[in-house]
């Protein structure tokens, strides 16, 4: 009896539509508005929507908690597909919408697991232990599986929130766990009508921020000066074939100005074509001015592996040594589209 809870069931159509609520405010937590407690709330809301119901209602509610997490969160994708995919908009609402569904999935399956090893109304120990742990699964698997989506990482939403202090310490993943953390402990406060879970809560954000009045870095007597160089170059005309030559004219003059720097590092696909269709004419030459100035270039292009006529997004290192790394975990609509043959 002592570790029940005396928390409301929402049963039929309110619980679902809270579900979808408590996801559609999810995103407000994230830049640009920084509502950062509404993550807090929107996870609260959804543990109790799962609160007394069957495996088969908590997939739908969890599924109905991504659709307006993601739908909201994840508008973008449509901007990516239809404007600078050139695809129609019943194609990129399609997508959108086909991208967004199969995300909703994983919250859905989360809801039917935790309602198959919970108890049928939550515990003390199913809402401390077992849900923040399982969210904390959830946006693991979510920016790993398949190649990874790790958008909406609610620890991310806590970067401006006393919260952040604890970032440096058990990283952006432990600082979602104490967001669901944090959600369960008021809803044991609420179900026991008990203070001290709320002591808990006061003590992990206070917490936080005590900890970001420790100063993580010191000094050390070797020093490096970097240059950040962005081109602005609007995302409409990058990879106009007519711009190329003034991106790579805007790069290297604004690189020309800061030889007295120790590395200059370039943004992702700064330059928009093929490394072997620029060696000899380009990078050969600006290698040859960074080695004079003993300045090495950090910078971002598409390379293509001319024997297997496979391409990569790249970073390179130009200077004093040449490198190259290819970019392994490509995100859908971040890195490439799927579905590509139906975009055209």
């Amino acid at each position: 009896m002592m570790n029940r809870l005396s928390l409301p069931a929402w049963t039929g159509k309110k619980g679902a539509v809270i579900a979808l609520l408590a996801g559609a405010i999810m995103p407000l937590a994230f830049a640009p508005f920084y509502w950062y407690p509404l993550a807090v709330l929107s996870l609260l809301l959804l543990f109790v929507s799962w609160q007394q119901t069957t495996p088969k209602q908590a997939f739908w509610r969890g599924c109905l908690f991504g659709l307006g997490m993601f739908g909201v969160g994840v508008s973008w994708v449509f901007v990516a597909i239809h404007e600078f995919g050139d695809a129609s908009v019943p194609l990129a609402v399609f997508l959108t919408g086909l991208f967004v569904g199969f995300l909703s999935l994983y919250t859905g399956a989360l809801g039917a697991l935790i309602r198959r090893v919970s108890s049928q109304q939550f515990s003390i120990s199913d809402l401390l232990l077992l849900l923040p742990f399982a969210w904390l699964v959830l946006e693991w698997f979510k920016g790993w599986f398949l190649t990874g989506f790790p958008w909406l990482d609610i620890g991310v939403s806590q970067i401006d929130g006393p919260l952040a202090g604890w970032i440096p310490v058990i990283g952006v993943l432990g600082v979602t766990w104490l967001v669901a953390l944090t959600a369960a402990l008021l809803l044991v406060a609420w179900g026991k009508r008990h203070w001290w879970p709320a002591l808990l809560v006061l003590v992990i954000w206070l917490g936080g921020w005590g900890i970001q009045q420790v100063d993580w870095t010191q000094a050390t007597d070797n020093s490096l000066k970097a240059t950040l160089i962005q081109g602005n170059i609007p995302q409409e005309i990058k990879w106009d074939p007519e711009q190329l030559m003034r991106t790579l004219a805007l790069y290297e003059v604004r690189t020309q100005e800061h030889w007295d720097s120790d590395l200059v590092v370039w943004p992702e696909n700064a330059v928009t074509a093929f490394y072997h269709q620029l060696k000899d004419f380009y990078f050969q030459p600006l290698a040859e001015q960074a080695r004079q100035h003993n300045t090495d270039i950090l910078l971002g292009l598409p390379f293509m592996d001319l024997a297997t006529e496979n391409y990569y997004n790249s970073m390179m290192l130009l200077g004093n040594g040449e490198a190259f790394y290819h970019k392994q975990h490509l995100v859908p609509f971040g890195d490439y589209v799927p579905f590509e043959t139906l975009r055209g």
